[in-house]
């Protein structure tokens, strides 16, 4: 008998944030991209990251990780600096996990 990792066992969103657009990608264990997109972020990117995390959620139950990357900086998972302005002094942590993946 062999054995092989599942790719798919779990996957990752991967987000990227510039400006005003949103990048993101749900990809398996292999960095194998299985969905992507990039929207652009008119209003608060807040409201757009909940409503994608969401529908990638209910799409994708293996979702293991959200990862994202912006132009600005961090403390203690607190944004410190950031161009975005609805995004300056959230607690990207604390939001991330009062939204478990499952």
């Amino acid at each position: 008998m062999q054995y092989r990792l599942n790719p798919q066992y779990r996957l990752f969103l991967c987000l990227r944030l510039e400006q005003d657009t949103l990048h993101w990608f749900v990809c398996d264990l292999d960095g194998t991209p299985l969905e992507q997109e990039q929207q652009t972020c008119s209003g608060d990117v807040r409201e757009l990251l909940d409503t994608l995390l969401m529908r990638v959620r209910a799409r994708y139950p293996r979702l293991a990780a959200v990862v994202l990357g912006f132009a600005g900086t961090m403390h203690n998972g607190i944004v410190t600096e950031s161009r975005r302005v609805h995004l300056h002094r959230q607690a990207v942590r604390r939001r991330c996990r009062s939204r478990p993946c499952r």
